[in-house]
């Protein structure tokens, strides 16, 4: 990276490159306290000033209940997090959200000073999928019941034509 470029003209243009992307990016620091969110994340979730309180809002309780201990996690292990498929309810729709959030180092790369969460709306990329399964299972049906109706077929055509030779030769004799 070219360290004689202007720090502000750099953040203007992160800023610029973070609001055209289709998925939701929030920052946060070292308290959990956001940062910044990009319109994309505030139209997914309830942004509010708490990383951990905003994805609360639209998660099962019983199944997130700690939110801020997993992005605690996050931060101090160093390692990034990937959550797939997390149903979140907002505004009374319910989205399934694949989720990563990742450390966001300082100068010194042992030290965190916050993280960064992607949020992408994966809901009619499931649907899709669950749409294309649903079409594989019944083109295999459909596939067994032709065999089954193959092999029932073969033996009823010989009866049948037993059946009416028998017939015929009964009326000519």
């Amino acid at each position: 990276m070219n360290r004689d470029v202007d720090r502000s003209a750099f953040g203007e243009l992160c800023e610029s490159i973070i609001s055209s992307l289709s998925v939701g990016v929030i920052s946060f620091d070292g308290n959990l306290k956001v940062i910044e969110a990009n319109a994309q994340a505030c139209d997914l979730i309830d942004v509010s000033g708490d990383i951990g309180e905003s994805l609360r809002a639209g998660t099962d309780k019983n199944i997130w209940s700690d939110w801020d201990g997993q992005v605690r996690g996050v931060l101090t292990s160093g390692k990034k997090a990937e959550f797939e498929g997390v149903k979140y309810v907002r505004n009374g729709h319910s989205r399934l959200l694949n989720l990563m959030c990742a450390p966001l180092a300082s100068n010194d790369p042992a030290k965190t000073i916050g993280g960064a969460l992607v949020i992408e709306d994966v809901t009619e990329k499931i649907a899709v999928a669950n749409q294309l399964a649903q079409a594989e299972r019944f083109a295999a049906v459909g596939k067994i019941a032709g065999k089954v109706a193959h092999e029932l077929n073969n033996p009823l055509t010989g009866i049948i034509g037993f059946c009416v030779l028998y017939a015929v030769a009964e009326s000519v004799f």
